[in-house]
């Protein structure tokens, strides 16, 4: 029987690729009857853009709100499958009004008690499977192949052109650095990276920088302390292409190191081997690397147990609020690299 759904997650690059296992499922659960629509802000649109589970996208401005509304009413939807579960997408819910509804269960106030007074009782499950149990009163159960990140065509790019035959002489093995995330708590420091680089150099290992437009100036002063020591083995990309052909590079590449961001999951989505490095946030909050069962051993998480005032916030801070950023800082860059050899 024809079934109409609508799944809402508006954000952000991460959190949406969490979701894609639900639109996999969905479709395997009920096949072509299932017509999937799925809505996120117009910025990230594009992550989705390739998906096959997916008949149709749609796009979210705070300017088109009443138009996006009266164009998802139009579709009669049969299920809506909240994944944000913030007042806007209750009010698009609400607007909507399909016969069923599954909204899923953000635990933020068990959040906030391990935030504000380091007091545990977040349950030992990740946020995929939360994901999961709320399709399951449709029938949905996960199937064990992780996440998913489809690269067009359009996007994918030679790693090997970016630098000299020389270049590669002397650096033949990459390790891929996601250089930012979306709060300043969650990035790895670039005194850090430097440190990383120069380690890898002396192994005989170059570094390619990734991120976005807002990573320039900080992928700048790394690549500027590269020159600056003479190791000269990091190819700066951030900014510089798309998120997409970003992806397609870490295919390439022999690791990646990443904090608690997007492109931390899409590695884990591509199945990279991964070192996640974690500051103010905590993997306990349920997004840690997540993999196709049987995978798990490609990521090692590296991480400050042994700092009282984390973690400090579910999302993170521009900057740290006790000024020190020990959570970071006291993680050593040699021990970042060693993990690169303790993952499969």
């Amino acid at each position: 029987m024809p079934i109409k759904i609508l799944i809402i997650r508006f954000s952000s690059i991460g959190d949406i690729v969490l979701t894609t296992p639900v639109m996999r499922c969905l479709r395997k659960k009920f096949g072509e009857d299932a017509d999937i629509h799925y809505i996120c802000k117009d910025s990230f649109v594009s992550i989705l853009s390739e998906n096959p589970y997916i008949n149709k996208l749609h796009s979210y401005t705070k300017n088109n709100e009443k138009a996006v509304i009266q164009q998802l009413k139009a579709e009669k939807f049969d299920v809506i499958i909240d994944l944000q579960n913030n007042w806007r997408s209750m009010r698009l819910r609400w607007a909507i009004s399909a016969p069923k509804n599954y909204v899923f269960n953000k635990l933020n106030v068990r959040k906030w008690w391990l935030t504000q007074f380091k007091i545990d009782i977040l349950p030992a499950t990740h946020i995929v499977q939360r994901y999961m149990q709320t399709v399951a009163p449709l029938g949905v159960a996960y199937d064990g192949q992780g996440l998913d990140y489809f690269i067009p065509k359009s996007a994918e790019i030679s790693l090997s052109a970016y630098a000299s035959p020389d270049f590669w002489a002397a650096f033949p093995t990459t390790i891929a650095i996601a250089v930012g995330a979306a709060h300043g708590t969650k990035q790895i420091p670039a005194i850090k990276i430097i440190e990383i680089a120069q380690i890898l150099a002396a192994q005989g290992k170059s570094v390619l920088l990734l991120g976005g437009k807002e990573d320039i100036e900080k992928a700048k002063a790394i690549s500027s302390a590269s020159a600056a020591t003479k190791t000269n083995n990091i190819i700066n990309l951030v900014g510089q292409i798309s998120l997409h052909s970003s992806a397609d590079l870490l295919r390439q590449v022999a690791a990646v190191i990443a904090p608690d961001t997007g492109l931390m999951h899409i590695a884990a989505a591509l199945g990279c081997r991964l070192i996640s490095v974690w500051g103010s946030t905590v993997p306990k909050f349920g997004m840690s690397p997540f993999y196709r069962d049987g995978q798990q051993a490609r990521a090692q998480i590296v991480e400050n147990k042994n700092i009282a005032c984390r973690p400090c916030s579910k999302l993170g801070y521009p900057a740290c609020p006790k000024t020190h950023f020990n959570c970071m800082m006291q993680i050593q860059a040699a021990e970042i690299v060693r993990q690169i050899e303790q993952v499969e």
